[in-house]
């Protein structure tokens, strides 16, 4: 809901009512939310793995490790987490010198389509981006293969019995969710370091894949 409501109403507004500016600051603080609920979105996707994970391979005791001061907690650590990491990112993007152009190629403002607008070598700034990137999309992916790599094993397990589908199909929505997650934002992140250009229109369909498709999941 956060996500959606930082970026939707700009993106109505560009293309509805032909409002397609942003003011300098207001495109910061708009990458600032993206990319920090972008990361906390990453770290609930982990935390829901773990859920499922314990869900099935624990269900007796479930209700005794997942408990809410736990989940709160969690919660929290992953908020503050993505916070600092991206105000690291924005810091780093705020101290380039911006002398034009100044048209972004996306629909909302993100470190992708703002790199290009600097008048400097970002060479730098782009690879700690990455590595904060990668790091928050692939440290969570891996604990999610790995947990679900024990629940396939667990549910295989189970065939012989009547209720190896409950486990299985409490695991779908999260997978699909996973898949448009992840796959198109690795995809992008990895595009744009080595600068593979893509068609305006293909560039705003794969970032509402991995923005918008998910949340409504």
């Amino acid at each position: 809901l956060l996500f959606d409501t930082i970026t939707t109403p700009k993106i109505i507004a560009k293309y509805w009512f032909g409002d397609g500016n942003i003011s300098f600051s207001g495109c910061l603080f708009q990458l600032f939310c993206v990319h920090s609920l972008g990361s906390v979105d990453s770290f609930i996707l982990m935390l829901m793995a773990a859920d499922r994970y314990i869900a099935i391979l624990q269900p007796l005791r479930y209700f005794a490790i997942i408990t809410k001061k736990l989940t709160t907690i969690f919660c929290s650590c992953f908020w503050v987490l993505g916070v600092v990491i991206v105000s690291v990112m924005t810091y780093m993007i705020l101290k380039l010198p911006f002398c034009g152009p100044n048209n972004i190629t996306g629909c909302f403002c993100s470190s992708s389509v703002i790199f290009p607008l600097a008048c400097t070598d970002v060479t730098y700034v782009r690879q700690v981006s990455l590595i904060f990137a990668l790091s928050v999309l692939l440290i969570p992916l891996a604990f999610i293969i790995l947990s679900y790599a024990l629940i396939v094993l667990t549910i295989h397990s189970m065939l012989h019995s009547d209720n190896w589908q409950k486990p299985f199909y409490t695991c779908t929505t999260h997978l699909l969710v996973i898949c448009l997650y992840y796959i198109p934002r690795v995809f992008m992140y990895l595009a744009n370091y080595v600068r593979l250009l893509f068609n305006a229109d293909i560039n705003v369909l794969i970032l509402y894949m991995y923005t918008f498709l998910p949340h409504l999941a």
